[in-house]
């Protein structure tokens, strides 16, 4: 997300190119949207009334970066939307194949792996299911089916199934899992 904060702070969004409005409208964050198939949607959301840059500049810029990371990397990353109705609250939301994708383009270093993919040291820490109560993940019934979704930014984060745990680094509210961004942040989930 640093590199994409970088990007749209530096610049002005301002037309709606693709789809994917309703996906947009429905975040007022940053948010993650972690499909099923491992996938992410990426959902940006940033205040850009005050800066000065014009649509066709903005546009060709994010197109650019995007062609410029494909041609480097051979990684997918494909823009879906731009959204500047409101100014205040410019949405991008762009569609990577993978984990690596998204973190190729942003910087970032998260990470979805399979829970038996997950080391002790992935996994330390205080835990608590959905409800609030505390759970020892080796208890965990649905373990074995599990991934686990480990996020250092601070961002909302949607998984596309159902959270069985997560540790002291991210508070849920309506299915949305908020990563504090001062550590990394656990997500157990089917």
């Amino acid at each position: 997300m640093n590199k994409l904060r970088k990007l749209l702070g530096a610049c002005l969004i301002a037309a709606l190119l693709t789809g994917c409005g309703d996906i947009a409208a429905s975040y007022d964050r940053n948010t993650l949207i972690v499909k099923r198939n491992g996938s992410i949607l990426e959902v940006a959301v940033e205040d850009l009334q005050n800066l000065g840059v014009s649509e066709e500049d903005i546009s060709s810029y994010i197109v650019q970066q995007i062609k410029d990371y494909k041609e480097k990397s051979g990684k997918s990353v494909n823009e879906m939307m731009i959204d500047a109705s409101d100014l205040s609250k410019v949405r991008l939301v762009l569609e990577y194949e993978d984990m690596d994708s998204y973190n190729g383009f942003n910087e970032a270093e998260n990470r979805l792996i399979s829970y038996q993919e997950a080391t002790d040291e992935d996994l330390r820490g205080t835990y608590t299911s959905a409800d609030g109560a505390q759970v020892d993940l080796s208890t965990l019934a649905d373990a074995g089916k599990a991934k686990v979704l480990l996020v250092t930014d601070a961002t909302d984060v949607v998984v596309k199934g159902e959270i069985l745990a997560c540790n002291e680094e991210v508070t849920l509210s309506d299915e949305v899992a908020t990563t504090s961004g001062n550590g990394t942040a656990v997500i157990v989930y089917k």
